[in-house]
């Protein structure tokens, strides 16, 4: 599981908060083993492959499926080793 590799390595650590959605009134969620590519405010390059692990409140991983709502840590990890050295330190 992606989830576990990135517990277990990390290269940073942050809390998540869902975001409302006032067009429709929905949350996003955020749901253990869903894959997002990941924007840094005010960054014009795009989105950067960046998975992470949910955790809870004992920064436990999550079981695989669990949606969370609110604000959630969790761990991160830069797919490419190179880009984790330049853009992301």
């Amino acid at each position: 599981m992606v989830e576990e590799w990135v517990y277990e390595r990390p290269d940073f650590s942050a809390s998540l908060q869902t975001v409302p959605q006032p067009e429709t009134g929905f949350r996003s969620s955020l749901r253990q083993g869903i894959k997002l590519d990941l924007m840094y405010e005010g960054d014009e390059s795009g989105a950067w492959m960046i998975y992470y692990a949910l955790l809870d409140g004992e920064r436990r991983l999550l079981p695989q499926g669990v949606v969370c709502k609110g604000e959630v840590k969790a761990y991160f990890r830069v797919l490419n080793p190179e880009l984790r050295a330049t853009v992301h330190k």
